[in-house]
Formats: structure tokens, C-alpha cells, sequence
């Protein structure tokens, strides 16, 4: 079934009673969900992984290149990179090594070494034309309309909620009823926590490194 925004816009506006979109018009819920589906990346960010994860194409990196550039439009945090030397069959790839700081050895016909920093992968600089392979996990998709797609569906409740809750107190003014729907808030939060808790069970949390940003976990 096709998780579609709309379906939001419907859930919020029925919280606020204004469900023909009065005060809620499709401008002002869309500016509070978008608020909302950023709140929610940050939430899912804390547990330090994602399955949102994709392999990104191969890129070639030729001899004495010292980082990986441009990363994917989508691209939130690296998991893993692999290398192989340029023209060789995908089975030869190896794993390369994450470092906090690049190496500063001389250069040798491997990259071998990887760092995320300043929002950059960089590597030492390898002899040899390289091929690298990038696992990393990806944004949330943007909500820019009703019929977009929001990906996580057990963040409905708190999405609508959310929603409702920034246009009441932001557009309507109206504190009494903002603070009655952030309990639907803190209760749906509470419960997509547990979901994700009780999914992520045996699997250790990656710390965050030097000024990496959120990480999404759906």
C-alpha cells in the first residue's frame, strides 16, 4: 500500500477539527510536516544506523586522488567502502580500513585506508588507478506535496500528530489545543522508540564521527 503524504495532511487536519483545511490549508501543513519528518530523522539518528542503506556506483578514483567526490545526492553516512584496482572483476574487491585521520604514509597501490571528516570521505592518495565502492546509508525522501511518499509506516501516528501539533501552536495560536495534541505526540514517539529498539536488538549503535550528520534508521 502506497504510504502517501495526503494521508498525513487528512490525520492532522482531523486532530485541529478544520478537516476541509480552513486554517490547515496544504501550505501551512505542508511547512509543519516537513518540520515533523526532520524531527523524526533526528530522533532515528540516535540509534546511529540505518536500513535505508544502498551501494552506491562504483567510482573510479585515479592514482593520487585523495578523496571521494561528489558523494550521492542522498548520501547521510558512510557504512563501509571497498576498493579493487581498475579493470579487475567485482569478486577481487577488498574492504578498506576506516581511520580517524587520513594516513600520511606513501602512497601505495592500494588506498587501503578510509576517514569521514569535515563531511568528506578523503583516503591516502594510492599509485594506481582505483575502483571504490561506497555503502552508505541514505536520507529520509523529502515531503514536498500531498501525494509524496513517506517511507517509515509506523511513523504515521507521530507524523500526524506532530503536524498538528506545530500548526496549532504556530498558525492557530491556539496553546489549550497544542498541548492536548502533544500527548498524542509523546505516546506515538514513545511507541516508534520501542519499535525501533525492538528491531535494532543485537545490533551495536555506530558512533557518530567528526561532524557527520543524522543518521535514518526505517
Amino acid at each position: 500500500m502506497a504510504l502517501l503524504a495526503s494521508e498525513i495532511y487528512a490525520r492532522a487536519r482531523s486532530f485541529l477539527d478544520d478537516p476541509n483545511g480552513e486554517v490547515a490549508t496544504d501550505t501551512v501543513v505542508l511547512a509543519a510536516l516537513q518540520d515533523a519528518n526532520d524531527e523524526l530523522e533526528d530522533l532515528l539518528g540516535i540509534y546511529g544506523f540505518g536500513t535505508l542503506s544502498k551501494i552506491g556506483v562504483d567510482k573510479s578514483i585515479p592514482a593520487g586522488t585523495t578523496s571521494f567526490v561528489p558523494l550521492p545526492t542522498d548520501f547521510f553516512f558512510p557504512l563501509k567502502l571497498e576498493e579493487k584496482e581498475e579493470g579487475h572483476t567485482d569478486d577481487s574487491f577488498l574492504t578498506m580500513v576506516e581511520r580517524d585521520f587520513e594516513p600520511s604514509e606513501t602512497p601505495q597501490v592500494q588506498l587501503s585506508y578510509w576517514v569521514f571528516r569535515d563531511g568528506q570521505i578523503k583516503f591516502r592518495a594510492a599509485s594506481s588507478n582505483r575502483v571504490v565502492r561506497l555503502f552508505y546509508t541514505r536520507t529520509i525522501t523529502e515531503i514536498t506535496d500531498p501525494n509524496s511518499f513517506y517511507e517509515l509506516k509506523g511513523a504515521r501516528r507521530f507524523l500526524s500528530a506532530r503536524t498538528a501539533e506545530i500548526i496549532a501552536r504556530d498558525t492557530m495560536n491556539n496553546e489549550l489545543k497544542a498541548d492536548k495534541i502533544m500527548l498524542r505526540v509523546l505516546n506515538s514517539k514513545n511507541d516508534l522508540e520501542t519499535r525501533i529498539a525492538m528491531n535494532s536488538q543485537g545490533i551495536r549503535a555506530r558512533r557518530r564521527r567528526h561532524n557527520s550528520r543524522r543518521i535514518y534508521y526505517g
